[in-house]
């Protein structure tokens, strides 16, 4: 459902990870992705995008306190076609 939503309000990857990544250093961090999206944009709870990080394993094991585009990509876009904004 998180996916099919993030596609609902963002058309390409790049612009939704563009719309989290607002320090521009490349990386979105989970906090990142509370602020951009749970608080304005998606009709999920913090606990259900949280429920959602830990059942994909998204920002959890070594290395994973931020995920770059390619990462975000396959998260929550895994069947569209990587296109440039």
């Amino acid at each position: 459902m998180i996916q099919r939503e993030m596609k609902v309000i963002y058309k390409a990857v790049v612009n939704a990870f563009a719309d989290m990544d607002y320090t521009g250093k490349g990386k979105v961090t989970e906090e990142d992705f509370f602020w951009t999206l749970v608080i304005y944009k998606l009709p999920f709870s913090k606990d259900e995008i949280k429920e959602y990080f830990i059942w994909e394993n998204v920002f959890w094991g070594s290395e994973k306190d931020a995920i770059n585009i390619h990462e975000f990509w396959k998260y929550f876009f895994p069947d569209s076609e990587y296109v440039e904004a």
